[in-house]
């Protein structure tokens, strides 16, 4: 049934834009009586406004540099750039290591990674498993062409 829901969610958004979405099932896992299916979603859109195309997949550790550079511009965009810390070390051990802690997406404009959205997932007594987005960051010059609605979606 999910499965179902997200391919009929990302194949009629848009009908104006080419789009093709591969979706895979990556694992189980079990919260109280329900049982849920992580997809993995990698999709590849034409875009309007002059852009070629837009691949949104799953990061990897080679993109750790790329979304630390995001990461500092969103800094500066939100009038802290002092306030970011983090190694490349301990930012790629902490998504990528033994045990992750983040998990993203990224959007590669024209084979170059210029956006992401950096989620984890934490667990309520009361409510389960919960997953929050940490942050969500299309570099400034191409803000306003779709590519945050994309990684969203």
């Amino acid at each position: 049934m999910l499965y179902a829901y997200h391919v009929r969610f990302l194949t009629s958004e848009r009908a104006n834009i080419a789009s093709l979405a591969y979706i895979t099932a990556t694992r189980h896992f079990h919260c109280g009586n329900n049982v849920f299916l992580k997809l993995q979603v990698i999709i590849a859109k034409k875009m309007k406004h002059g852009m070629d195309n837009v691949l949104i997949r799953k990061a990897v550790k080679e993109d750790c540099s790329r979304i630390l550079e995001l990461i500092h511009e969103l800094a500066v965009f939100e009038k802290a750039p002092d306030e970011v810390t983090v190694s490349l070390q301990h930012f790629e051990e902490s998504g990528f290591g033994k045990a992750p802690v983040w998990w993203g997406f990224v959007a590669e404009a024209n084979g170059f990674v210029q956006a992401f959205a950096l989620y984890y997932i934490r667990y309520s007594t009361w409510k389960g498993q919960r997953m929050y987005l940490e942050d969500l960051l299309v570099t400034e010059e191409l803000r306003g062409k779709g590519i945050g609605t994309l990684l969203f979606d």
